[in-house]
């Protein structure tokens, strides 16, 4: 299986993406949205990043597009959407997000880059 095919089989599945997590990965979140930040491990990137994902957007979904990778670095372009939780608004925005893989194809570092403006729009 390619890299292509690896990461962009994780969107899929949150328990394939963790699993697939480096216990000391380096998640980063970009700033602007309600979720930037950094965050070390796995369990800080599920508290931190996924369960305030799960409780704030009614059907949540990030769904590449375009996956390329160079060497252990993958990068995804897509569209995340979902419906706000607190305002009942639909979103739509638009992503790209960088895998760094070590040998075992395990993630060391994600960073992630977002139209936060619409993302804060449809939540406010």
């Amino acid at each position: 299986m390619s890299k292509v095919e690896y990461v962009t089989g994780l969107y899929a599945s949150p328990d394939a993406l963790f699993a697939a997590m480096h216990p000391q990965v380096v998640w980063i979140e970009s700033a602007g949205v309600a979720y930037g930040g950094t965050y070390n491990g796995p369990e800080e990137v599920g508290e931190k990043v996924f369960a305030r994902l799960g409780a704030d957007w009614d059907g949540f979904r990030a769904d590449p597009e375009t996956v390329i990778e160079q060497g252990d670095v993958v990068v995804a372009l897509g569209t995340y959407s979902g419906t706000s939780t607190a305002t009942g608004r639909p979103f739509t925005a638009r992503f790209t997000h960088w895998y760094w893989l070590d040998g075992d194809d395990r993630i060391t570092r994600f960073e992630q880059v977002v139209d936060s403006a619409t993302m804060n729009a449809a939540s406010a």
